[in-house]
């Protein structure tokens, strides 16, 4: 799980505000393929994080909510719902990419609101967050 626990810690360094959410100890022995980080406080927006398990395909995603109202309710639930407690939130930017070391994401797939053309090219790891940055910069 070495990838996984490399992006999480990514997306912290490049978010400076952000913080990942916990799951309550109940869930402590459930394999986890889902994570979610606050970007900043008081926004409606969280990052959504996704590993298919064996390894290579993650799915980056920034959900949004109604309010920051609503979200900060749900992220209250979160820790004894686990991951339904986001059901309500709409993607704005979905990219689905293929780890093959921080300095190769072959990204399969952008959807939602996005800069520029991403589909099928290789970035390093930091271009990718810079460009989901960018599509949120003007929100939070």
């Amino acid at each position: 799980m070495q990838a996984i626990d490399h992006l999480r810690q990514e997306i912290k360094n490049h978010f400076p505000h952000s913080k990942e959410l916990a799951l309550s100890s109940r869930f402590a022995l459930n394999r986890q393929f889902n994570f979610y980080f606050e970007i900043a406080p008081d926004s409606p927006y969280l990052l959504y994080l996704n590993w298919d398990g064996d390894g290579i395909i993650y799915i980056l995603k920034c959900l949004v909510f109604k309010d920051n109202e609503t979200l900060s309710r749900l992220k209250n639930a979160y820790p004894e719902t686990g991951s339904s407690a986001f059901n309500e939130g709409k993607p704005r930017t979905t990219i689905t990419f293929r780890f093959h070391d921080p300095q190769r994401l072959y990204i399969q797939e952008v959807t939602g609101e996005c800069q520029e053309p991403l589909n099928g090219q290789e970035v390093h790891l930091e271009n990718l967050l810079k460009h989901m940055d960018t599509s949120l910069q003007k929100l939070v």
